[in-house]
């Protein structure tokens, strides 16, 4: 058998010492890079949860409306919230939802009588197409009709010019509720406003038209 060159492994290219120290750049570069792009990261995450923060606590924090309407009455009001709707959070008009069922001949007749002028406060828009819910001022003053007509009670009832109201006081406010008359009207005023029953008698035509019954302020 004809013998031949022994056969050898190719022999591998060893890289340079300049190739090395090109390498190790480009690495420690990409690390840099890699390290900026988290950061980078971790910033934008910091930034997104505090905006989502600043929604929830004030929905509206871009303009003053709607933050004196809020109080301890949200759930009361069922405002309509800016996480549901973030690009009419900052709208001029006020975010209220009407009471359901208050689609009625009696509320429709109420909202025809609504006051152009609460006191000091003017005439405000709602977010909402309905007659049955109206506002004035800022921080808004919030009227709404539909409510259920509260039973006795033992808070204190005033008779506002022929009109009875239950005063509830709250945190940041009152709520008064038209008494013995169906379906009732409530009225919220911050407490922004001084003497808030001095208010009451501007909702008097809008209370009357409905019926007066048996359960009167004694």
């Amino acid at each position: 058998m004809h013998g031949g060159p022994p056969l050898t492994a190719p022999a591998t290219a060893r890289p340079t010492p300049d190739l090395r120290r090109f390498r190790l750049r480009a690495s420690f570069i990409r690390l840099v890079q890699l390290r900026a792009s988290f950061i980078r990261l971790v910033q934008l995450h910091a930034s997104f949860t505090r905006d989502v923060d600043a929604s929830v606590k004030d929905p509206c924090s871009c303009t003053p409306e709607s933050r004196g309407s809020r109080f301890t009455l949200v759930a009361r009001l069922g405002i309509l919230a800016a996480v549901a709707l973030p690009l009419a959070a900052c709208t001029s008009a006020v975010k209220v939802a009407p009471f359901e069922g208050a689609e009625t001949e009696a509320c429709h007749a109420v909202g025809a009588r609504w006051p152009s002028q609460v006191g000091p406060a003017q005439w405000r828009e709602t977010a909402v197409e309905s007659v049955t819910v109206a506002a004035w001022g800022d921080p808004a003053i919030i009227a709404r009709c539909g409510a259920v007509p509260p039973g006795p009670t033992t808070l204190p009832c005033l008779d506002i010019g022929g009109v009875d109201w239950i005063m509830d006081e709250l945190d940041d406010g009152y709520v008064f509720t038209t008494y013995g008359r169906s379906p009732a009207i409530e009225v919220l005023v911050p407490d922004a406003y001084e003497t808030a029953p001095l208010l009451l008698p501007a909702f008097a035509a809008a209370a009357e038209t409905i019926e007066q019954g048996p359960n009167r302020c004694s």
